[in-house]
């Protein structure tokens, strides 16, 4: 595949965080702010119950949604709530700090994103480095198959083999 200056764009398009589901969860931790924790937030979440869990491990309680446990944590979100199992109250600031990914680090790294699909130059520049590492790799793969062929088995560098894939920076 050879890539362009758009098609980097739509990839960072496409890597952009959603901002729905932890904002949401910030919101109702808001309005509930200075309550009990108990399992009833849940219901109070997008998706309520059956989207979410409580997770309380080493003293720490967390939300999860049910595809982050599903996935042990490849998809969905994770949210610490508190340093504590027992007599937690609902504390929005805790859960914004704490979770700096869903947040504050989320915002940064998607203003990285929309930074550089709005440089034309960055992402040609890119989209050429692409295009020079994929080129390399084809020829990378075709040079090693070379150095197979001539040290394989009953070839003129059998015996050598190991040898010469180290030699040539193949094998460790």
């Amino acid at each position: 595949m050879m890539h362009t200056a758009e098609s980097v764009r739509a990839h960072l398009e496409s890597q952009l965080e959603n901002e729905a589901l932890p904002d949401a969860v910030l919101e109702v931790f808001r309005r509930e702010a200075g309550k009990p924790f108990t399992k009833r937030i849940l219901a109070k979440l997008p998706g309520g119950e059956d989207a979410w869990r409580i997770s309380q491990v080493a003293n720490m309680t967390s939300i999860a949604t049910a595809d982050y446990i599903r996935t042990q944590g490849n998809e969905g979100h994770s949210f610490l709530v508190a340093y504590a199992i027992k007599n937690i109250e609902i504390d929005p600031a805790f859960l914004e700090e704490s979770n700096a990914r869903h947040y504050s680090a989320r915002i940064a790294r998607n203003a990285k994103r929309r930074e550089a699909m709005a440089s034309l130059e960055l992402r040609d520049k890119l989209a050429r480095a692409l295009n020079e590492v994929s080129v390399a790799f084809l020829e990378l793969e075709r040079t090693k198959r070379e150095v197979e062929s001539l040290t394989e088995y009953g070839g003129p560098f059998e015996s050598f083999r190991f040898s010469w894939e180290k030699v040539a920076g193949l094998k460790p």
